[in-house]
């Protein structure tokens, strides 16, 4: 919890009711290789901070995988479109290595920001950060496969 939350701070620091709050809150997960976070199909109810491993989003085109990003620990994760629609998901969250995450639930998430808007500032940055990651590996991947 440690990691995630010296992330937010790096951001900008977080009140002491804010970050006590996170503490009470935050959920440790553990995803074992080849497991998944999240399946097409599910609502994406969480965002994972990943402290350990390695995780790769994709879909399937027919019978075939597509990779679309891969991020590894210190990276924030979501399916981005499910998780701030709350709608099914078109792609799979898979742990490519063995996985220790931190998450919080979308309803958790809808709370902070109604209780602590300071929390609204990281909310922009970890988004920007996560959109920026993810065109980063779309492009690699795409320029691989050509």
């Amino acid at each position: 919890m440690e990691k995630v939350l010296q992330l937010l701070n790096s951001i900008s620091p977080l009140s002491p009711a804010l970050e006590s709050h996170l503490q009470h809150i935050l959920k440790r997960n553990s995803f074992q290789k080849d497991s998944y976070l999240l399946q097409a199909g599910q609502v994406s109810n969480c965002i994972h901070y990943i402290e350990l491993g390695l995780v790769r989003g994709f879909y399937y085109n027919g019978a075939q995988e597509i990779n679309i990003w891969f991020m590894q620990a210190g990276n924030v994760v979501i399916s981005a479109v499910s998780f701030m629609r709350q709608v099914k998901s078109s792609q799979y969250i898979q742990a490519v290595e063995d996985c220790i995450t931190w998450s919080i639930t979308y309803q958790q998430l809808q709370d902070i920001y109604k209780r602590y808007p300071e929390f609204n500032l990281h909310r922009a940055t970890l988004i920007e950060k996560c959109f920026v990651a993810s065109k980063k590996w779309q492009r690699m991947l795409s320029l691989n496969s050509a």
